[in-house]
């Protein structure tokens, strides 16, 4: 296995008893599967670009007109879907809050979530659990310390 969110899914269907997963035939495993999905197949791209142009210089005029809006549009859907919980499905943590995390740091590094206060405390939030201090004690940080 090499994509993120299918390595995620089985990780909790064989060792976490789908606990970071809603049950299967309800409404919210599909909203959740759709966030799952959405980080890399959507929120991604204008971050990544972004993220990428501003450690080498800037991307061309026509890729930033691009991006900038798609970047807006993309923070903007993440912190609705949060909303007024904790999390992407409410107050529990689930495999697309796991997935979402890593973006968010990328989009934190290239100051993307200054204007999304919502985002950044979701992304705190994420990083406040003993299992993601336990995680970065072992591995290190999401994002290393730029130079």
């Amino acid at each position: 296995m090499a994509e993120s969110a299918p390595i995620l899914s089985y990780i909790d269907e064989r060792y976490g008893n789908r606990r970071f997963s809603p049950p299967v035939d309800s409404d919210a495993a599909a909203i959740h599967d759709e966030w799952l999905q959405y980080v890399e197949s959507s929120a991604s791209l204008p971050i990544m670009m972004t993220s990428l142009g501003k450690r080498m210089g800037g991307l061309p005029d026509g890729l930033a007109k691009f991006t900038g809006p798609e970047v807006t549009k993309t923070l903007d859907y993440i912190g609705a879907g949060v909303g007024d919980g904790h999390y992407l499905m409410g107050e529990q943590l689930m495999l697309a809050d796991i997935q979402m995390c890593y973006i968010l740091a990328i989009a934190e590094s290239a100051g993307l979530l200054k204007e999304h206060p919502d985002v950044a405390a979701y992304l705190d939030r994420l990083r406040a659990r003993p299992a993601f201090i336990a995680a970065t004690e072992i591995g290190g940080p999401l994002m290393p310390a730029r130079r």
